[in-house]
């Protein structure tokens, strides 16, 4: 596995993540997307069709730059 670090808001990331997901399969690409779709509704509180999720939390953080 090969780890990189980016800048934000440089673009690379982006790149490098269309580049990746081009690698792939269409089989891969749906593999990943069910593991996801499986992990979202293992977290979703039984009887609650709203949506909520336990586990999951909104955190703001405020930051002012001078």
């Amino acid at each position: 596995m090969q780890i990189k670090k980016f800048d934000l808001g440089s673009g690379e990331q982006d790149k490098e993540d269309r580049k990746y997901w081009r690698s792939k399969t269409p089989e891969e690409k749906l593999e990943a997307l069910e593991k996801i779709r499986r992990a979202g509704s293992k977290l979703r509180r039984k009887g609650e069709p709203d949506g909520n999720f336990e586990g999951l939390r909104r955190v703001f953080r405020i930051i002012e730059q001078k």
